[in-house]
């Protein structure tokens, strides 16, 4: 009703200003001059409501929402034409004894009239600002209560690694001088190892940044052995693409930890190279304690970085059974768990930005992980009229899509990736609904983020495989022939495989194991790793040069 109301009051205004525009050109002597004014007046109006009703029809059309004010706009854009046009015709057209019929109209009380229905319009858009105020307020409590409800629980300080993780970046330097060399020179031997060209471990350069940042290793060990993180994230003050506090850093020194694995494995020492590998899963599990979208992606790359790095040494230096002592540690960890949780700490978030949407910076553009310059939404009255006309709808497409997200989690994976590859993952997709919101959309992450929690989970598990075939291989002198050799003594349980439920499959090639997932295209390819270009083929881990 607030507004309807406040589109008669906007019609009523604009006409009226209309009608005192062409009374008043109705009284010049020259025709030209006042029939050009009178359709400037009006033409001008016409062309603000056009416009207007145009960006809400783009939104409606792109984002789903805002077709009740698409409406009201239309048909305001109507009604002026009509009534601007008989104005202009009526008011100008010559009547007896030859004067303009609108010479006649009595310019203060249009005037008196204008000021009355100005006046009431401006009340009219006080009181809606005033509503839109008192559901920020009580969407701000709800906000709170959930921020409170997703916060994690709070960690002793005598178990909290977050102490010894800004010690160590302080260590490494704040200008991070070794992040922007070894991001030049081995960045992706870090990442991944191209076929025919490794990392050369020898190189002078990388051996004496390992002895530069020594102590920066050694403090990292330490906050991996802590049983806990917090990173003492104020939930209430941060946008949901902020990384919490030294999680940049800590991510990144991983990056150091793989190196120093890969260095001390190519000098024969596996067990330091494996304590390395244990310190990064522990590194990955502390990120993803902070409970955010963004902290997981941190942990998932950092996982990622942790059994890249097992897998190299697992082949340049085949551990004993005594080097196997240092992954004792190496537990199960469920990605998808930690994604239910975000997901409850990003509706939270969700909910927090929309009660600032004109003082919250939130990147717009940049994807999840990413790292740009934040764009604000605008400031003060500037985002008035979002506040006004989109923003309840948008919160409600908001719950709809996060409410939807939860569901899709609580399910197990393996069903939710069958349900996927039958009706097709953009049905999946929040892009691909009809509505999908404004700002909402910003907010949701979609398919991107299940996707890269069920490969994390998929890889932690090949690890742990891995781990109890070097364990059989160390004690029975052979690989196995078949993953069912390994239980119970070397795993309780062969683990599955998240994608499809069952357990995880194993190809000999050779003197070579390969461990293998059948990865997001749902197809057993026979082990042939992943090829991000024809974006095809299975999750692999391969255990090379094994002695018979």
């Amino acid at each position: 009703m607030g507004l309807l109301l406040l589109c008669l009051g906007n019609l009523a205004v604009t006409l009226l200003v209309a009608a005192t525009a062409v009374a008043w050109a109705g009284r010049w002597r020259r025709r030209w001059l006042a029939v050009g004014f009178s359709l400037l007046v009006v033409l001008g109006f016409l062309a603000l409501y056009a416009g207007l009703a145009a960006l809400v029809g783009i939104l409606w059309k792109n984002a789903g929402m805002a077709s009740m004010l698409f409406g009201l706009l239309l048909s305001l854009t109507v009604l002026f034409a009509g009534g601007g046009v008989w104005l202009t015709v009526a008011g100008l057209r010559r009547g007896e004894p030859g004067r303009r019929r609108a010479a006649d109209w009595p310019l203060a009380r249009l005037a008196a009239l204008l000021a009355v229905a100005l006046v009431l319009h401006l009340t009219t858009w006080w009181g809606l600002e005033l509503a839109a105020e008192q559901r920020t307020a009580a969407l701000r409590a709800e906000s709170a209560l959930l921020i409170l409800a997703a916060s994690p629980p709070a960690v002793p300080d005598r178990d909290n690694a977050s102490f010894l993780y800004s010690q160590a970046a302080e260590v490494a330097g704040a200008s991070g001088q070794w992040i922007e060399r070894s991001s030049q020179e081995w960045w992706w031997f870090v990442f991944k190892r191209f076929e025919g060209n490794r990392l050369d471990t020898s190189d002078a350069k990388l051996r004496a940044l390992l002895k530069e940042q020594a102590d920066t290793l050694d403090l990292l060990h330490r906050a991996a052995s802590k049983p806990s993180c917090s990173f003492g994230r104020p939930y209430d003050q941060h946008s949901l693409r902020d990384t919490a506090p030294d999680a940049d850093f800590v991510r990144d020194g991983a990056t150091l930890l793989v190196l120093d694995a890969r260095c001390k494995a190519a000098d024969g020492d596996t067990r330091g190279a494996l304590r390395d590998c244990l310190a990064i899963f522990a590194i990955a599990g502390h990120l993803a304690s902070d409970r955010t979208l963004i902290s997981l992606v941190c942990s998932i790359q950092a996982q990622r970085l942790a059994v890249d790095a097992l897998e190299d040494v697992v082949e340049t230096a085949p551990p004993t059974s005594t080097d196997l002592g240092e992954l004792d540690d190496l537990g199960e960890f469920s990605y998808h768990e930690a994604l239910r949780r975000a997901l409850r700490t990003e509706e939270a978030l969700g909910c927090q930005a929309f009660c600032d949407v004109g003082k919250v910076l939130i990147p717009l553009v940049a994807p999840l992980g990413a790292h740009s310059a934040p764009v604000p939404l605008g400031h003060g009255r500037w985002t008035l009229p979002y506040n006004i006309f989109l923003r309840d709808e948008d919160i409600e497409v908001f719950r709809e899509l996060i409410a939807d997200e939860q569901r899709i989690t609580d399910q197990p994976p393996a069903q939710y990736v069958a349900e996927w590859e039958k009706a097709g993952r953009q049905a999946f997709d929040f892009r691909a609904r009809s509505r999908h919101g404004c700002v909402a959309g910003m907010l949701i992450t979609g398919l991107a983020c299940r996707t890269m929690a069920i490969t994390a989970d998929a890889e932690r598990r090949l690890a742990l495989t891995a781990v109890a075939v070097c364990r059989f291989r160390a004690a029975r002198g052979r690989l196995p022939s078949a993953l069912a050799e390994l239980s119970p003594e070397f795993l309780t349980v062969i683990p599955r495989d998240p994608f499809d439920g069952r357990p995880l499959r194993m190809k000999k090639t050779g003197e070579s194991l390969v461990l293998y997932s059948i990865g997001e295209d749902g197809k057993d390819d026979g082990g042939i790793p992943w090829n991000w270009e024809k974006q095809a083929g299975d999750i692999t881990f391969t255990i090379k040069g094994m002695p018979p």
